[in-house]
């Protein structure tokens, strides 16, 4: 049977942390521009901001072993 790991990662939630301030940030930098940018650019900033989080924050945990 497989150990599973139940600590929380310390990395992983700096960049949870880092993730939702940059999309907090992205709000206020596009609120003054909220009737010229449409819904679909917004979505794909945050996908990408999503993307990135999970791509470098994840990576400790993926790459971990118990």
């Amino acid at each position: 049977m497989t150990k599973r790991r139940t600590e929380i990662d310390g990395e992983g939630i700096a960049w949870g942390a880092g993730a939702f301030i940059a999309s907090i940030l992205v709000g206020i930098i596009i609120e003054p521009y909220r009737h010229t940018i449409g819904l679909e650019n917004l979505t794909i900033i945050y996908l990408v901001i999503v993307v990135l989080a999970a791509a470098y924050g994840g990576r400790g945990a993926a790459c971990s072993r118990p």
